[in-house]
C-alpha cells in the first residue's frame, strides 16, 4: 500500500508540472514575455520538491501536501471562471486531491514503518 501511495504521489506530481506547462502552452504564455515569468514561477514551487518525492523522503512530502494547496484554489477558482478552460481545472483540481490523499496515505503508512523499525 506504501508503495502505490509513493508511486500515485510522485506521478501526480509530475502530471500537475506537464498540465501547468500545457496550460500555459495552450494559454499562448510563451509568446509573452511577462506571462512566461508567472509561469516559471507557479511550476517552480512543485519543481522543488520532484527529488524529495521521488526519494520518498517524509518531510517533503509533508511540505508538498502544504503547497499544493495554492494548486487546489486556483484549479477551483479557474472552475467557476474560465468557461473556456473548465476541463483543465477541473483535471487540476482532480490531480491535486490526488495527491494530497496519497501524501497523507503515504506519510501515515512510512511513520508506522519508521515507529515498528
Amino acid at each position: 500500500m506504501i508503495r502505490l501511495m509513493h508511486k500515485v504521489l510522485f506521478l501526480g506530481l509530475v502530471s500537475e508540472i506537464l498540465l501547468l506547462a500545457y496550460w500555459a502552452i495552450q494559454s499562448g504564455a510563451l509568446t509573452n514575455p511577462s506571462r512566461l515569468i508567472f509561469i516559471i514561477l507557479a511550476i517552480l514551487p512543485l519543481a522543488l520538491f520532484l527529488r524529495g518525492a521521488a526519494l520518498g523522503k517524509i518531510k517533503a512530502c509533508s511540505a508538498l501536501a502544504f503547497v499544493l494547496m495554492p494548486y487546489f484554489a486556483h484549479g477551483v477558482s479557474e472552475l467557476f471562471a474560465a468557461p473556456h478552460s473548465r476541463a483543465l481545472a477541473a483535471l487540476e483540481v482532480g490531480i491535486t486531491i490526488t495527491v494530497f490523499v496519497a501524501i497523507v496515505f503515504y506519510v501515515r503508512g512510512a511513520k508506522k514503518r519508521l515507529v515498528v523499525s
